[in-house]
């Protein structure tokens, strides 16, 4: 049984917006969600510049685009978010609202805006850069191919300093970005009355892979 099944068989309209259940399975969609899944693949690998689009061929690792918010698929995700909390207040009746944001996920594509929040060439970068066999786990050592799969990075050689600092620039514009999302929608949940009597849980589906072996997943609970 998943999750929103069990709320749906008591009494919850339950809905589904981006990135919640991960995979091309959908045998679970007709019991878990009251409505077809939303948005749910168009998070990834989402580019807006000519020329980092285009099929067959490797695509850039990060992108900075002077757009709006919704240009991208997470600014389209809480803006549909917002919308559906108003509706669910003029309906009344308990619900179950799954957002699935994309970000931070690679590639580290953001509005410039949240870019800009930050200065690349401040970025300090770990010791573990100058003596890794020396100062990281044994895990981190490992060749991991998702970032390498993408233009312009290595699949084993070390990155490059100006490399390794964009990337962390984009790390952290990804996260501001979907901070900002987030935050939106928590808004509208105080904004139409609706927050006193919502529980919200904001959790991650694995940590990151910089020798934490995917651990520290984040799970945050307000009730």
């Amino acid at each position: 049984m998943t999750l929103p099944q069990l709320f749906k068989q008591n009494g919850y309209r339950t809905l589904s917006f981006g990135k919640v259940f991960s995979g091309n399975e959908r045998e679970l969609d007709p019991i878990s969600w009251s409505e077809p899944e939303v948005l749910r693949r168009t998070g990834w690998k989402n580019y807006l510049l000519p020329h980092n689009q285009g099929k067959g061929k490797k695509q850039a690792a990060y992108e900075v685009a002077d757009v709006a918010e919704a240009a991208y698929p997470d600014g389209k995700l809480s803006d549909l978010a917002v919308k559906t909390l108003e509706n669910l207040k003029q309906g009344g009746g308990p619900f179950f609202l799954a957002v699935g944001f994309f970000k931070p996920h690679l590639p580290f594509n953001a509005p410039r805006k949240y870019w800009d929040l930050y200065d690349g060439a401040a970025f300090e970068l770990p010791d573990e850069l100058r003596d890794p066999v020396k100062l990281s786990p044994e895990i981190a050592l490992h060749s991991h191919r998702e970032l390498g799969g993408y233009k312009g990075v290595p699949n084993d050689e070390d990155l490059d300093v100006n490399q390794s600092r964009i990337l962390r620039h984009g790390y952290y514009a990804c996260v501001s970005y979907v901070d900002a999302q987030v935050g939106k929608v928590l808004d509208a949940l105080e904004r139409l009355g609706l927050g006193q009597n919502t529980i919200v849980v904001i959790r991650g589906d694995h940590g990151f892979a910089l020798g934490e072996t995917n651990g520290s997943v984040p799970l945050i609970v307000k009730s």
